[in-house]
């Protein structure tokens, strides 16, 4: 993996308490993990792909409610959902 490509990743706005270990995080390369994703979900099989899709649609969900639960959006959507029923 090649660290070279900072990605648009910005020290300048961290402060001097750096954490390395996540700093290495932020440092991978995107472009070439998404090369490696595009090849290998190339290769699945039919049977593969659709339990990928499957899991990915639930993992996408499961992110969507933890982001609406983390902005207190639920009581918005609620109050929606009863003024258009």
């Amino acid at each position: 993996m090649s660290y070279s490509d900072q990605n648009d990743f910005s020290f300048d706005l961290m402060d001097n308490d750096i954490n390395m270990l996540i700093v290495d995080e932020l440092r991978y390369d995107r472009r070439k993990l998404a090369e490696d994703h595009n090849a290998y979900t190339e290769q699945l099989t039919d049977e593969q792909q659709e339990v990928y899709l499957q899991d990915l649609m639930h993992l996408t969900g499961l992110a969507l409610e933890s982001a609406i639960q983390q902005l207190g959006l639920n009581e918005l959507f609620r109050n929606l959902a009863v003024t258009r029923s």
